[in-house]
């Protein structure tokens, strides 16, 4: 019998750093962002960085993986993540409403990990919150935690 065994890399202080610089240089950039944060996909035994935006209409996926890559040239020689570690999507995508189950912040940047949450029924292994102002649908009896 088979085992499979999936080594889940480590969220480091400076994959941390670099994207809260990231999501900043964005919204600079004129970047809507809804969403940013962290996320573990234990499958794969990898962190994700993922942005929502409803800017892909106005601006574009291929204009958007451009700012994003050049933004990520900024951090050499020692860059903490690649562009395929980073997914922009549009808000209404089902991770987002995921993770809106389990926080709200305000508009600003913070930091705030969770680990081992059910939202949306799914298991949310571990994130790590910079900004989530995507509030979910309501539903009677839910309680959620806000970010400090």
């Amino acid at each position: 019998m088979a085992e499979t065994v999936v080594v889940m890399a480590p969220l480091t202080r400076k994959m941390i750093e670099q994207g809260a610089a990231f999501v900043r240089a964005l919204e600079q950039d004129d970047v809507t962002i809804l969403a940013a944060f962290w996320y573990l996909e234990a499958e794969f035994g990898r962190w994700r960085l993922f942005i929502a935006t409803p800017d892909i209409g106005r601006i574009g996926w291929q204009e958007l993986y451009g700012k994003a890559h050049v933004i990520l040239d900024r951090f050499a020689p020692e860059p903490a993540f690649k562009t395929y570690d980073v997914g922009i999507l549009g808000p209404n995508r089902r991770i987002f409403q995921t993770v809106s189950e389990v926080v709200t912040t305000g508009p600003e940047l913070g930091g705030e990990r969770f680990t081992n949450q059910i939202a949306n029924g799914e298991l949310v292994d571990d994130i790590y919150v910079y900004k989530q102002t995507i509030e979910p649908p309501p539903k009677p009896g839910r309680r959620r935690r806000k970010a400090a």
